[in-house]
């Protein structure tokens, strides 16, 4: 059976519950923490667009990351437990360089496109189950759920998939996933929760991100 990435896994409501979870749960002394993956998505044209963001914002984003890249890479090659704890404890500085960089209202959009993009993953969220009042019971029943998909999509995955249709089944874990989270909200809930999601994103959440040249780099 082929092993899942981390990163194809978050794909699917099971892993992204969980690395949600695990993330922000723990009690941080930031204002706004973004759940993880943010760093791609708020380099995409389309989300910029939708943002809003202005020369100097788009500007200053590149080089927030163009320093990350140089951080980094300094990190001995084949250290894994150093590139971990090197990419630990940069998370929060870059999370909140990108904040400054916001304004409060791009903020607040930025974090609904992230929470649409998650689908019925965003209730791994604890600023999600607060606003939306969600129950122990519910949050225990969602557990249940995200668990439930991580298996089912091991299972699936074979070795001899080609990439189309390993992406495919992970896209219909992650709707399946999806529908069976938001199922267990109740119809006030699910009313607040579509409030809270804002208008819909008109873009492909898989857009990639444009190549770059960091500023000081030799060509």
């Amino acid at each position: 059976m082929r092993t899942i990435s981390r990163w194809q896994l978050t794909l699917t409501i099971g892993l992204g519950a969980c690395t949600t979870v695990a993330a922000q749960d723990t009690p941080k002394p930031h204002a706004v923490r973004f759940p993880p993956g943010y760093s791609h998505t708020i380099r995409q044209p389309s989300v910029q667009q939708d943002l809003r963001l202005s020369g100097e914002q788009r500007k200053r984003l590149d080089e927030i990351y163009d320093e990350e890249r140089r951080v980094m890479a300094a990190v001995p090659k084949g250290d894994r437990q150093a590139l971990r704890d090197k990419g630990l404890e940069r998370y929060d500085q870059v999370n909140d360089a990108v904040v400054k960089v916001l304004e409060p209202q791009q903020v607040k959009r930025f974090k609904q496109i992230l929470w649409q993009q998650e689908g019925g993953a965003a209730l791994g969220n604890s600023e999600v189950r607060e606003a939306l009042g969600v129950t122990e019971a519910q949050y225990l029943e969602f557990r249940k759920i995200s668990e439930e998909q991580v298996r089912k999509l091991r299972k699936e995955i074979s070795e001899d998939d080609d990439s189309a249709t390993r992406r495919r089944k992970m896209l219909d874990s992650r709707t399946d996933g999806s529908e069976k989270a938001v199922a267990i909200l109740t119809p006030e809930q699910r009313e607040q929760w579509r409030k809270l999601m804002g208008a819909p994103f008109i873009g492909d959440p898989n857009e990639p991100v444009p190549r770059r040249r960091p500023a000081d780099s030799k060509p």
